[in-house]
């Protein structure tokens, strides 16, 4: 991925820089939330099934993966 320097962002337009910062922080939003999906989803599988060692979930922790 290429790097965007200041040098090119200051010669857009002042309603393209708007644009272009308005992406940025749609993109930064959506990271954050995916980082706290990804994080919550692995907290809550961990919490639902402490161990793995049959291969296949239990009655209780398919009830609790069901949440």
């Amino acid at each position: 991925m290429s790097q965007i320097r200041e040098k090119d962002i200051s010669q857009l337009d002042e309603a393209s820089q708007t644009e272009l910062l308005k992406f940025i922080q749609s993109e930064n939003a959506k990271a954050k939330l995916q980082s706290s999906i990804h994080v919550f989803t692995d907290l809550c599988f961990k919490k639902c099934v402490p161990n793995v060692s049959t291969g296949s979930v239990s009655q209780a922790e398919s009830t609790c993966l069901v949440c």
